[in-house]
């Protein structure tokens, strides 16, 4: 019989930087996911105005951001 991992599997941690922004109260969201990055917009806290776009090419946060648009 063959086990499965799949529910054994921890889902990534955000990456430092959005970390960072939401404990200074700011929101984000995934903007784009593509081979080898993806790109999140970090938006201001009073009304949700893109503040910066960070671009994510480390693969753990690259998985992180694609896991993130999954669940918008």
């Amino acid at each position: 019989m063959t086990e499965s991992r799949g529910s054994d599997r921890r889902p990534a941690p955000p990456p430092p930087a959005v970390l960072r922004w939401e404990g200074l109260g700011g929101t984000w969201r995934v903007l784009s996911v593509g081979e080898g990055s993806a790109t999140v917009a970090l938006c201001r806290c009073d009304g949700g105005e893109v503040a910066e776009r960070l671009t994510l090419t480390e693969p753990l946060e690259v998985s992180w951001a694609e896991e993130a648009a999954r669940s918008q």
